[in-house]
């Protein structure tokens, strides 16, 4: 939306395939767009987190990646922090600087060195591969969700029990019933815009899809979850939709850690943000004191006397 501002003279809305209106950029204002392009107010206001934040549920000490890049350095060295149920820890960093290789590292999709020490609800685990990662209550939901999160040519009711389905199997044979069930509870809790749960999931918008992928990893009954760009390729109002519910996930308890490139999208969500430059830690900002500009520099970079263990 930003760009659009800095860009254009002039905006033409469609809409459903219909042209909703034609303005001048000097006298629309974003909320004005976002109308248009929606046809309704959207507007997102953040719940009260003062007292949401519970039990540590997470602390991550000398996670350093066993991987070295081109220039010879690892690529992440000794990150630390911690997180408390209820609490959404953003990510933050330009690219190239560990986001994803942090989340992915946490659900044991990359080796990390031996003095990684990680610690769920107060136990020492090692968590070696995905396996591992879900049964300790680990979900991540990755960047790309078309090429690793859904597999489009299945309906949605498969695709949501794919990561659980153990649960709805008896003597090597699916209970379809039972994970009919269940997918229709989660479609229905997350306000998926389906048909039905047999429909295709590559017929759904990016949203749409995207709650597909959320309910796939709550139907694990995650502590943790791990969010990598979660409303990448999604539009205004589905982006308003995903922001209430991982505020709603967190509100029940849920630990989250949110990667975004979206530095708005950072603030509005995040307790604190941890900013990554060249794989370590940078810098852990609060929300009271975290702004795009301190962002920014952190990221760019570093600051020495900020890094520190949350």
């Amino acid at each position: 939306m930003d760009e659009l501002f800095r860009i254009a003279d002039e905006f033409t809305v469609l809409r459903d395939g219909k042209m909703i209106g034609h303005r001048e950029a000097n006298e629309t204002t974003p909320n004005d767009l976002v109308r248009m392009m929606v046809g309704r107010e959207v507007s997102y206001t953040r719940m009260d987190v003062e007292a949401r934040s519970g039990e540590e549920l997470l602390r991550v000490e000398n996670l350093s990646s066993h991987e070295i890049d081109a220039t010879g350095r690892r690529r992440l060295t000794d990150i630390g922090f911690s997180l408390r149920a209820g609490e959404i820890l953003g990510v933050a960093g330009l690219m190239g600087a560990g986001r994803t290789q942090l989340l992915e590292s946490l659900f044991g999709v990359h080796e990390t060195t031996n003095e990684t020490r990680i610690t769920l609800n107060g136990k020492p685990r090692t968590i070696g591969d995905p396996r591992a990662a879900i049964k300790a209550g680990i979900a991540f939901v990755s960047e790309d969700r078309k090429a690793q999160g859904l597999v489009l040519d299945m309906n949605v009711r498969d695709n949501i029990t794919l990561a659980r389905l153990e649960r709805f199997t008896r003597f090597g044979f699916v209970q379809e019933r039972r994970e009919e069930r269940a997918a229709d509870e989660y479609v229905q809790r997350l306000g998926v815009r389906t048909p039905n749960t047999r429909a295709a999931t590559m017929n759904l918008s990016g949203g749409n899809q995207q709650k597909v992928v959320l309910a796939k990893w709550l139907l694990t009954s995650p502590k943790i979850l791990l969010l990598d760009e979660p409303t990448k390729g999604i539009d205004v109002k589905g982006k308003a939709e995903i922001y209430r519910l991982i505020e709603e996930l967190a509100a029940s308890g849920l630990g989250i850690i949110l990667v975004s490139s979206e530095l708005p999208e950072l603030l509005a969500l995040s307790d604190r943000i941890i900013v990554l430059h060249e794989g370590a830690i940078a810098g852990t900002l609060e929300r009271s004191e975290a702004t795009e500009e301190r962002i920014i520099e952190l990221a760019t970079v570093g600051d020495e006397e900020t890094r520190e263990v949350a």
